[in-house]
């Protein structure tokens, strides 16, 4: 609240005035206009009021302001106007010197007022209005004695007082706003590593084998670091101390005792940080100094390479004022760097500084700058709306274009000059995994990003969902993702969000980022929550296929399973089990390319949302640092990611694409195998309690801690130095998020026991998944052990009852004269990548148990396909045979009825017992049958090998493209090392 001084008021508003109001009243008595002479009856009150909003007041009064008429009421005899000097004028009254402010001012006040020599703000007021007689003057109340901070002397007429102290508080309210906002950011941008960490992370990856690197960058980081914090934290003091200027005390010598000169003095000896310790001026000091310099550049601070000493020594001054004379010495460059051991050139790419950023244009302003044809266009990565020109052949004239266009959206030159976000909006009416994108997630998203500086733009993408795609979802996974690297490399956006959450749908927009290698971040949207039926929770899609084989064995009838299928999706979001899509959720965040707390928030939960602002947010810190996923994944990330596929007993299906989302990295391609995933599953247990290999839920396991819980559980198989998308090593994020938070969950003692075991107290006790190989599959079959309904199935032999396609299979699996028994082995053939009725690997691989058996109790049976199976579901099946029936030189499309096949999990084995001999044998017939065009006797699907050269559109592109399922079921031209690698 502001001091006034005490301004006598107009004699026509006081009453009659003193003898020593006489002369004063006569200055201020202005002549009769003739709009004066007319005015109106106004209340004053309300009419200051309205004057002061619209004065651009400041706290200072300083200048000449022009005179104010004021209506007075009609009361008023002979007297219309009045004229009261402008509050920003110069005022007359004799008030001390200014001087600087003091930080003890408010000390020193609350020590004199202690010893009674001076007074505060309202005990002043009233003795200067005693002084000069003031009819209405208030006396001072006992808590005005009382000690408070320093405020600041404003000269204003007594009339507008009130009205002053209300403008007056409002902007200082504001300007602590500020403060607070700028704070905020800073605490943030220092706080938050994957913001902070810009220049040292560019450089780990330029170096990141050399430990060397590392330690200089941390070191030296660190002081810079904490110099800003202590620079935020004086500015914080000051701006609290000296935002209302100073204040004067009345009493003797009151105005020159607040030692100012000395604080002045003080002032002027704090020059800085100064680092020293950077080594003798050789190729490695200098390298030392050149990080120093491309740190304090990003913080925005100043920095400087001086000589001092003696002998000379050159160290840097960090947050130095520019010098008075000369030039300010230049920055060294490095001349060498270290990378895996030995000396090579190194170029690093320093990033801008916050100063260096674009800054908000004025409304309405243009930038000229892009249409002068003297200068270049920078398209580069990174540049904005500036990359990626159309080409017309006048680069200026694209950009021309370009703008015109968009600025038909509404767009200024602030929003067109901020870093762009692209979102790759997958919502759709035929989707309901993806029904709470639009508008709730892109709303959320584009929040984040504009809240952070950038620009959000959202663009259409292909959106898949397993029960609305036919054939299959797999069938479109590989063209999505086509759409997603073209639209991501198309487009003029310098980091993009992935918006997705369906089984196939965030596999295919990982392998088109990776393609494209443009900065991505994913959002996924979440599992639904769980339904309920006669009191027991249920949930898709375990619970569909368990129902549904209820009912098929005469268990419930038709009114339940109606009833049942009220409840088992009861809102939107992915099926809320451990199924494909919350598998490659946790995948995701496991790789780094997804915040670790963005895997299982529920798709209606505050939560989710809360998600999508911080992944807008990153995006912009992506889109400036320009950290791309083919740097983020790396070998170690993939074998995290694998582990913790194993420790929640995920799906099938994520092997799948793991194989092709390592195939499509330049570096990885052929690294990442079925081996891989088998090596990994020996040595990690089961940790998750979810369906279908256990109970839970996905709300269950969000609850329990998600994802950041069970990587601490899981700390001691992982690779902690993996780098993620946020710019922090996997190590450091589990370290921002204690372990403390999550111990209460590992606990014992619970009715239904943790959903996340320790590694002490597996639910399993190692390789939920596991690779099979043998005669009937030499390129590798997949089997979720852990959801295996009878654990003695796991060690099995028996005859073999094989369908030829899924025709076949609807047309006798229920026959009563079918022979079969509980000891046989259920096989489907015909239902690969290629296929025989249709391509794409359809999810039949959970053939259903004959209705003669099922009526007998049969739960569970060895069942084996070159297909697919849904996450959610459960049973002893091997999956995923390679080569697929399809190929001709498949052994497994020439097995046949009555053939004796054995699986042993343990010993990874899968085979059919017959010779080598008789194999080969029935694989050349099959072979000649089909190049000379015969019908197939085994009906293995051979056909469609000859007939996809003859295809057209899409489905052509597909079957003459798409590998087999042990390298990613992916086109073999998308793959990183093309046609070759496949």
């Amino acid at each position: 609240m502001a001091i006034y001084s005490a301004v006598p008021p107009p004699p026509e508003l006081g009453g009659p005035p003193t003898n020593g109001q006489i002369g004063h009243q006569h200055n201020q008595q202005p002549p009769l206009t003739p709009a004066a002479q007319t005015s109106v009856a106004v209340d004053i009150e309300t009419w200051t009021l309205s004057a002061l909003q619209s004065l651009s007041v400041s706290p200072v009064a300083r200048g000449t302001g022009t005179p104010l008429a004021i209506p007075i009421d009609e009361g008023t005899a002979k007297k219309p106007s009045v004229t009261i000097q402008d509050p920003r004028a110069k005022s007359t009254a004799i008030t001390p010197p200014p001087r600087p402010p003091s930080r003890r001012d408010s000390l020193r006040r609350r020590e004199a007022l202690l010893k009674g020599k001076e007074g505060s703000r309202q005990r002043r007021r009233w003795e200067n209005d005693r002084l000069l007689h003031v009819p209405n003057a208030q006396p001072p109340e006992p808590k005005d004695y009382e000690p408070r901070p320093t405020h600041p002397v404003v000269h204003v007429p007594y009339q507008v007082a009130a009205a002053w102290d209300l403008r007056v508080r409002a902007e200082v309210e504001a300007k602590k706003a500020a403060a607070a906002r700028r704070k905020q950011m800073q605490t943030r941008t220092m706080g938050d590593a994957h913001v902070a960490g810009r220049v040292p992370r560019e450089l780990f990856q330029r170096a990141k084998k050399t430990p060397a690197v590392k330690t200089w960058v941390r070191s030296l980081e660190e002081p810079v670091r904490r110099y800003l914090v202590e620079l935020e934290v004086a500015d914080e003091a000051s701006s609290e101390d000296t935002e209302d200027e100073e204040i004067v005390f009345v009493g003797r010598k009151g105005a020159t005792r607040d030692g100012w000169k000395k604080a002045r003095r003080e002032g002027k000896n704090e020059e800085g940080l100064v680092l020293d310790d950077l080594g003798d001026d050789d190729e490695s000091g200098a390298f030392k100094r050149w990080i120093t310099h491309s740190i304090s550049d990003y913080y925005g601070l100043q920095s400087y390479s001086v000589l001092v000493g003696n002998p000379k020594r050159k160290v840097v001054y960090v947050g130095v004022k520019a010098m008075k004379t000369g030039r300010a010495p230049a920055k060294p460059r490095p001349e060498i760097g270290l990378q895996s051991g030995r000396e090579v050139p190194i170029r690093l790419r320093i990033l801008p500084s916050p100063q260096e950023l674009p800054s908000a244009a004025e409304p309405g302003a243009v930038s000229n700058a892009d249409y002068d044809l003297a200068r270049p266009i920078a398209s580069s990565p990174g540049a904005g709306l500036r990359q990626g020109l159309a080409s017309y052949g006048d680069a200026h004239f694209s950009l021309f274009l370009r703008k015109a266009f968009i600025k038909a959206l509404g767009y200024g030159e602030d929003a067109l000059a901020r870093p762009v976000v692209g979102i790759a909006n997958t919502a759709s009416g035929l989707n309901p995994c993806h029904a709470g994108i639009a508008p709730q997630l892109l709303d959320a998203a584009r929040r984040g990003v504009h809240l952070a500086g950038g620009l959000a733009v959202d663009f259409p993408t292909v959106s898949l969902h397993e029960s609305f795609a036919s054939p299959t979802s797999m069938f479109l996974r590989n063209l999505m993702s086509m759409d997603t690297e073209e639209m991501i490399r198309a487009q003029p956006v310098d980091a993009v969000i992935l918006i997705g959450g369906c089984d196939k749908t965030t596999p295919a927009q990982l392998m088109g980022a990776i393609s494209a290698n443009k900065p991505a971040i994913h959002l996924v949207t979440g599992p639904m929550m769980p339904g309920s039926h006669r009191g027991v929770r249920i949930g898709a899609c375990t619970d569909c296929r368990s129902n549904w084989a209820k009912y098929r064995a005469g268990t419930i009838d038709i009114e339940e399973i109606a009833a049942l299928n009220e409840e088992l999706a009861p809102t939107a979001g992915t099926c809320g089990v451990m199924g494909t899509a919350s598998t490659m959720a946790c995948l995701l965040a496991a790789l780094g390319v997804m915040p670790l707390k963005g895997a299982t928030p529920p798709a209606v939960s505050a939560a989710r949302l809360r998600v999508a602002e911080d992944t807008g947010a990153r995006a912009v810190a992506l889109a400036r640092s320009q950290l791309r996923p083919q740097t983020v994944l790396t070998r170690e990330s993939f074998l995290n990611a694998i582990t913790v596929l194993q420790a929640v007993g995920g799906s099938t299906n994520a092997v799948v694409h793991l194989m092709a989302i390592a195939n499509r990295h330049p570096a990885l391609a052929g690294e990442i195998t079925l081996q891989t995933v088998d090596d990994v599953g020996r040595r990690t247990p089961l940790l998750v309690d979810l369906k279908p290999s256990g109970d839970g839920y996905m709300t269950d396991f969000h609850n329990s801690g998600g994802v950041p819980a069970l990587l601490h559980a899981l700390r001691p198989l992982l690779h902690l130095d993996a780098m993620t998308v946020t710019g922090q090593t996997l190590g450091e994020a589990l370290d921002a998020i204690p372990a403390s938070q999550y111990q209460w969950q590992f606990a014992s003692g619970s009715s239904s026991g943790p959903c996340i075991h320790t590694l002490d107290d597996p639910l399993y006790p190692a390789s939920s998944l596991v690779v099979l190989r043998g005669n009937l599959a030499p390129g590798g079959a997949v089997m979720k052990a852990s959801a295996s309904k009878d654990r003695r199935l796991l060690r099995h032999r028996g005859p073999a009852v094989v369908f030829a396609g899924l025709a076949d299979l609807a047309a006798r699996v229920d026959d009563p004269d079918l022979d079969v028994s509980a000891d046989g082995v259920l096989v489907l053939r015909g239902i690969g990548p290629l296929g025989r009725d249709s391509p794409g690997m359809p999810e039949a691989g959970l053939i259903p148990i004959p209705r003669k058996l099922a009526a007998r109790g049969v739960t569970d049976m060895l069942r084996i396909s070159d297909g697919r199976m849904s996450g959610t579901a459960g049973g002893t099946i091997v999956l995923h045979v390679s080569p697929e029936a399809a190929d001709p030189q498949s052994p497994f499309g020439v097995l046949r009825d009555g053939d004796v096949v054995a699986v042993d999990a343990e010993e990874r084995v899968l085979r059919v017992e017959l010779s080598d001999e008789e194999i080969g044998r029935r694989v050349s017939e099959r072979r000649e049958r089909v190049g000379r065009g015969e019908a197939e006797a085994e009906g293995a699907g051979a056909g469609s090998w000859v007939a996809r050269n003859t295809m057209r559109g899409y489905r052509g592109l597909y079957m003459r493209s798409v590998n087999q399922a042990e390298l990613g079921a992916d086109f073999d031209f998308l793959t990183a090392r093309g046609p070759a690698s496949s």
